[in-house]
């Protein structure tokens, strides 16, 4: 499916992360008003997060 980069990412996308465990994966959501900052990994406010178009952080 293709959007324009302006709507590729939502807030809703942006809230959501996953941890892999022992070969399972699960998915967390920041709390409410919140974004996960790809590079620092935490849930952050949206002002100080601008890399949730990132699919994976650096090693």
């Amino acid at each position: 499916m293709s959007r324009p980069a302006h709507k590729m990412w939502t807030s809703d996308d942006c809230s959501k992360y996953f941890l892999c465990l022992e070969g399972e994966v699960f998915e967390f959501r920041c709390s409410t008003g919140l974004l996960f900052d790809v590079n620092r990994q935490i849930c952050d406010f949206k002002l100080n997060v601008d890399n949730c178009d990132i699919t994976a952080g650096k090693q």
